[in-house]
């Protein structure tokens, strides 16, 4: 089984390792201790990386691909998978 970050979509093989990058290497995870490092928003098809998530956004919109955003929470995800995942 692998645990997914439901900030930025990385799999880890154990959920000890999941928590561990939650608190403290993901950059889209408000509580994470680097989340608000100088560029802490970075695309995960390309070498980009922002200082706003907005940025981010419209990068992945318009340079990368696509991004889902939940019409209930206005929560961001980067793949349709994840954004099925949540409504549920």
């Amino acid at each position: 089984r692998t645990y997914i970050c439901e900030y930025c979509n990385k799999g880890f093989p154990l959920k000890r390792t999941l928590h561990k990058h939650l608190k403290r290497t993901c950059y889209w995870n408000p509580k994470s201790k680097c989340y608000h490092k100088q560029k802490p928003f970075s695309c995960s098809k390309c070498d980009a990386s922002y200082t706003k998530q907005n940025d981010l956004m419209w990068h992945m919109r318009h340079d990368c691909g696509r991004i889902f955003m939940c019409d209930h929470c206005d929560k961001i995800f980067l793949h349709s998978n994840n954004l099925k995942r949540h409504r549920k």
